[in-house]
């Protein structure tokens, strides 16, 4: 799947602009696999496509120098995920990752781990 994507580089400006009905269309693969594949199968796509995503995500740096009140701003913030994550059992990641990802990529993660019904936190 990654090959595949990498050498349709050419097309990621167009995929950008029509993303579609992401969550649909991840909630019906895994329907599909639920029916051919057993559910360590199952289980393991729904890790793969979060780990593509939050890879993603975590690939650029969204935000810059923060002044003091910005900085204690995103480590309550931080410190709100951290608890959430682990009211959940959840793994979280360091206030350095979590700066990684911006507000958009952390709904869009979220709403993916909905769509693939899987327990998640950045």
């Amino acid at each position: 799947m990654i090959s595949e994507t990498v050498k349709s580089q050419d097309s990621w400006e167009k995929w950008e602009n029509n993303i579609g009905d992401i969550a649909g269309d991840c909630r019906r693969a895994v329907e599909i696999l639920e029916k051919t594949v057993d559910e360590k199968e199952v289980s393991a796509f729904k890790q793969h496509i979060m780990e593509i995503a939050e890879s993603v995500a975590l690939a650029f740096r969204e935000v810059g120098e923060l002044s003091f009140f910005e900085n204690l701003k995103m480590k309550l913030e931080f410190m709100r995920f951290e608890y959430l994550a682990r009211k959940e059992g959840v793994s979280c990641k360091s206030f350095g990752e979590f700066l990684n990802v911006s507000k958009d990529e952390r709904k869009a993660l979220e709403m993916l781990a909905r769509a693939l019904n899987i327990n998640y936190a950045i």
